[in-house]
């Protein structure tokens, strides 16, 4: 269930086990969870109910799952920078440059990325800290939008 059959390439220890993380403004309900997520994003909100989804980030765009890339995957945390424009933790393209997400009203599609800044090859031993991208990178803009809104 969190592991999608197109992550083939083995770990150091045999087969992934999970390709999916949560996205760090989702789900904060312990308090040093909550107090990390908003050190990392403190004009914008983290979320600890679906009740707190509305009008500015309704449950139907909200992402909760997505696929991490397995360069940056370390925890079941994937890590957003919603004000500036950079991806701590990689958002996965094991679909053709595309990836498998999960929205808080429970429907999942599968998103084509548009730009190159994602598209990275999927191979063992590599690693990738971060990606850092224009604040108009189409996929940067789009992921920023589906995961929080600016405090106000």
């Amino acid at each position: 269930m969190y592991r999608c059959p197109a992550d083939t390439i083995p770990s150091a220890n045999g087969t992934r086990l999970r390709t999916y993380s949560m996205q760090s403004q989702m789900g904060n309900f312990y308090g040093k969870v909550y107090a990390e997520t908003m050190a990392y994003n403190p004009d914008y909100v983290a979320f600890r109910k679906v009740a707190e989804l509305g009008a500015a980030l309704p449950p139907a765009m909200a992402l909760v799952f997505l696929e991490e890339n397995m360069c940056s995957m370390n925890d079941g945390y994937l890590q957003v920078n919603n004000g500036t424009p950079v991806f701590p933790d990689v958002p996965g393209s094991y679909h053709i440059w595309s990836t498998g997400v999960s929205y808080a009203d429970g429907h999942v599609e599968n998103h084509k990325w548009v730009t190159s800044v994602l598209k990275i090859a999927v191979k063992a031993g590599f690693r990738q800290a971060s990606i850092g991208t224009g604040i108009n990178n189409a996929d940067w803009r789009w992921f920023s939008q589906h995961t929080s809104y600016k405090i106000q």
